[in-house]
């Protein structure tokens, strides 16, 4: 039987949730919406209720997450509300990572990037190969090599599936300053030492182009690579 209580609140709710949107109290509507939807469990309820969106235009990410963590918990793991909430989850979590760790101070994005690996730990969710790729750029410019280092060696140990991510990993490698060994895995993959790498079918798209253009993603990155080292040389020079 329905607790006279909740359904109360439930009706109250409804009414706050319609005052603050017309009158764009978005966190209070916020609050309110979340709160129904505590109290109302149903899927549907959830689906209807359309707060990535708000979410995403407020920048409140991680407080999404969060709501849609707990939601999660109604629902059973191979079911398809779970499913649809993880995909939301990712989507809210990836537009933080655009947001916030790759923009801002590197200092500002170093700590975005861990704030973002951490939460998705807590998610028992496996990081995507772009959330570890901006946190590598992001710890690298903020002056943390060797977290960078231990970043870059996690992506390389995970098990490849898919052909195409053989050359995310030239690109992951080459963005790190870990050029001979992005030069050794694409001469792996031109000399058809990766299975799939070479097939149009399997990484959408044009094999020899691909490996055209990381080719010069390397030669830019030596030559980059090269005038960094020669005005540390001239600096050290000119103390001296």
């Amino acid at each position: 039987r329905e607790d006279w209580r909740e359904h109360r609140e439930r009706y109250w709710l409804r009414y706050a949730a319609v005052y603050y949107r017309e009158r764009g109290l978005i966190d209070d509507w916020l609050g309110a919406q979340e709160r129904l939807l505590e109290l109302d469990t149903t899927f549907d309820s959830l689906e209807r209720a359309g707060l990535r969106d708000v979410y995403s235009s407020t920048g409140q990410y991680l407080r999404g997450a969060d709501f849609l963590r707990g939601a999660a918990a109604h629902y059973a793991p191979d079911s398809a509300p779970h499913r649809w909430i993880a995909r939301e989850l990712r989507a809210l979590l990836g537009e933080y990572r655009d947001a916030w760790v790759r923009r801002g101070s590197p200092q500002d994005r170093a700590e975005a990037a861990e704030l973002l690996l951490n939460f998705l730990e807590a998610l028992d969710m496996e990081p995507g190969f772009a959330d570890v790729r901006a946190a590598i750029i992001a710890h690298r410019r903020a002056g943390n090599q060797a977290r960078a280092t231990e970043l870059v060696e996690r992506a390389t140990a995970v098990p490849v599936h898919e052909p195409a991510r053989w050359f995310s990993l030239v690109q992951l490698l080459t963005e790190a300053g870990e050029l001979d060994r992005a030069s050794a895995l694409l001469a792996e993959i031109a000399r058809g030492d990766r299975p799939g790498a070479l097939d149009r079918r399997r990484i959408g798209g044009d094999p020899t182009r691909r490996i055209a253009a990381a080719r010069v993603r390397l030669q830019r990155a030596r030559e980059r690579a090269t005038q960094r080292a020669a005005r540390a040389t001239g600096a050290v020079a000119g103390r001296a």
